[in-house]
């Protein structure tokens, strides 16, 4: 459990590169006409986006982890 909290408390530090990179190959994989891997990336990014928007929403890491903690426990 101890290791899902970090992750939820450094979101930025794992999804913005994620997200450039899922961009990237979305990219990459539309150009190339292959289609089911460029839905795929493009899946991956809007999923990091919404973790960043969720991490600024609740105010950063501290309270993503009082978050987490206060509805699993």
């Amino acid at each position: 459990m101890d290791i899902f909290i970090f992750f939820m408390r450094y979101i930025p530090f794992w999804a913005v590169p994620l997200f450039l990179i899922a961009l990237q190959f979305t990219y990459i994989y539309w150009l190339k006409s292959i289609k089911p891997m460029a839905y795929l990336f493009i899946f991956v990014g809007i999923m990091c986006l919404g973790f960043n928007i969720f991490y600024f929403y609740m105010g950063g890491g501290e309270n993503v982890a009082v978050s987490i903690q206060n509805l699993i426990y």
